[in-house]
């Protein structure tokens, strides 16, 4: 009876508290809000009442969001590299000389330089990288080796240079190989050589030109030069120079007069513009007489009149118009004169000595006279009238003589 009474004394008072502190809660949340009301925080008294500056505050505005810790930047991973797809590509020679060759290959896409070895059988050489291009000429090399040219192309592939592609070529340089040259006029150079060109060899080179070959070719002949000037020319790797001097000309004096003279010469070739000759120039001929220009003509023969009757000097210059580089000013000229050739010959325009007429020969001849007598008879009259005169020229040296003795004899 006392427990039964003890528990329920016990649990009322659990259940008078739990209440209480049920209300209390309730209330305190009534008075909290119904004090955030009725105190305006905007109050300059109020806020100088609790000891802080005048603020004016929105309760209503949205908290800030919570603060979040600092962004941890991730780790910046290396591309992945890129294998180069690597091609074979062709490598061909041409121009095949003693001491030269030329070597080319096709286009290799995705190249920006190439690099090239050279071998003959022994450690090969690394020659100078080449920057978008696809030749090459090789020089200094030795007669009748075995030679053999690798080439690798490299190219950016991601971000990496790396190679794209591989060729090679291997030839064979000639045992020998001559080339001579000569100058065959004032406008003209002939080269020969020796042996001849095999197929694929290319061509020849002058100053500032090329010209192609055949095969089995063994001669050229270059028609632009002009005189004064020093020519190189190459072949096969093979260099020969060629001096140009001015030609020689020949004119005759066909007929003269005591005031005039004809004259006539051969004609001079004057070259051509180009290397082939398909383009000639006009030759010029200037005619001088004792040193005065007496007239101009493209023709081959000049009359001259209102000369003195006397000795003459007659010069002539065949020139033509040419535009050509000067190696001793380093120049060009531009369609100016050159003389090519000069020549010169002595003529008189006193008359001649005039012959017998061919008319009275053949009169006496028809005549029927033996002119053998006439002859002796004309020889023996000359000879009589030397002697007349050699004796008339003696007989008063003989009659001084005599009289001499005649004194002497008186006197002894």
């Amino acid at each position: 009876m006392d427990v039964r009474r003890g528990w329920r004394r016990i649990g009322g008072r659990a259940l008078i508290a739990s209440v209480a502190a049920l209300m209390m809660g309730l209330g305190g949340a009534t008075a909290g809000a119904v004090a955030e009301e009725s105190v305006p925080v905007s109050d300059d008294a109020g806020a100088a009442s609790l000891g802080i500056d005048a603020l004016e505050v929105d309760l209503h505005a949205p908290a800030p969001p919570p603060a979040t810790p600092d962004a941890v930047e991730a780790p910046i991973e290396a591309p992945p590299e890129v294998a180069a797809v690597t091609v074979d590509f062709s490598v061909h020679t041409s121009s095949v000389g003693a001491v030269a060759a030329n070597t080319w290959w096709e286009p290799v896409p995705g190249a920006d330089r190439f690099v090239v070895r050279l071998s003959d059988g022994r450690e090969p050489t690394e020659l100078p990288a080449h920057e978008w291009t696809n030749s090459l000429r090789l020089t200094n090399l030795t007669p009748g080796v075995d030679y053999r040219v690798d080439i690798e192309a490299w190219g950016m592939v991601g971000p990496a240079e790396q190679i794209v592609g591989r060729g090679w070529v291997e030839f064979t340089t000639l045992a020998s190989f001559d080339l001579s040259g000569v100058a065959t006029g004032p406008t003209t150079v002939h080269l020969t050589w020796d042996p001849p060109l095999a197929d694929g060899d290319g061509g020849i080179s002058g100053p500032a030109w090329w010209a192609p070959l055949p095969a089995g070719a063994t001669e050229f002949t270059d028609h632009s030069v002009l005189p004064g000037h020093t020519y190189a020319y190459e072949l096969l790797g093979q260099r020969v120079e060629v001096p140009v001097e001015v030609g020689s000309m020949s004119p005759t004096v066909t007929t003269t007069t005591p005031t005039s003279a004809s004259f006539a010469w051969p004609a001079v070739y004057g070259g051509a513009t180009g290397v082939s000759g398909f383009n000639p120039r006009t030759v010029t001929y200037t005619v001088f007489v004792d040193d005065a220009e007496v007239g101009t003509t493209d023709d081959m023969t000049l009359d001259v009149g209102g000369l003195a009757t006397a000795g003459h000097r007659m010069t002539i210059e065949a020139s033509v118009m040419a535009s050509f580089y000067d190696e001793t000013t380093d120049e060009w000229h531009e369609n100016v004169r050159v003389v090519i050739a000069r020549g010169g010959v002595d003529f008189t325009t006193a008359p001649p000595v005039a012959p017998i007429p061919a008319g009275e020969v053949r009169v006496l001849a028809e005549s029927g006279i033996d002119l053998l007598p006439v002859i002796v008879l004309g020889g023996a009259l000359l000879a009589g009238g030397v002697i007349a005169a050699v004796a008339a020229s003696v007989r008063p040296l003989a009659a001084r003589g005599n009289e001499h003795d005649r004194r002497t004899a008186r006197r002894r």
